[in-house]
């Protein structure tokens, strides 16, 4: 039994994704998911009772191996940056400059995006050209 442990241990490591190797489009549908769920914005909120914009991008890249900083602007320097007009589905979108970054949002493609907004709000879609990001990130 024992080896039968340390070989399902193996495989199931061997089996995690890399950071490069995480699935854009499992990402996308794990967010999607949670836009119909109705979970409100919590500042802090790290959980399906309630997400902060970096509280959600943490949960579901977690879901997929990838392990996040805790804050929008950590989460910017884990980042490759890239402007915005060659951000693909799955790359990180933030709003602010350096240390002053101050949202973050997962970018699902054509304009658009998904995000915990602001106190009031839900987990839901946003648009580019209704509110522009400074720069993306690719992980």
């Amino acid at each position: 039994q024992a080896s039968s442990q340390a070989s399902s241990q193996a495989s199931s490591t061997s089996a995690a994704p890399a950071a490069s190797s995480v699935n854009s489009s499992s990402v996308l549908a794990m967010a999607d998911s949670l836009t119909k769920m109705h979970i409100p914005y919590v500042w802090g909120g790290t959980s399906l009772s309630g997400f902060d914009c970096s509280g959600l991008t943490q949960y579901v890249y977690g879901h997929f191996g990838k392990s996040l900083a805790r804050t929008a602007a950590a989460q910017a320097a884990q980042t490759t940056r890239i402007p915005v007009s060659q951000a693909q589905p799955g790359d990180l979108l933030f709003w602010g400059e350096g240390g002053g970054v101050y949202h973050v949002a997962i970018y699902v493609g054509g304009g658009s995006y998904i995000h915990a907004p602001t106190e009031g709000q839900f987990v839901k879609y946003g648009s580019i050209s209704g509110w522009a990001p400074s720069f993306a990130g690719r992980l």
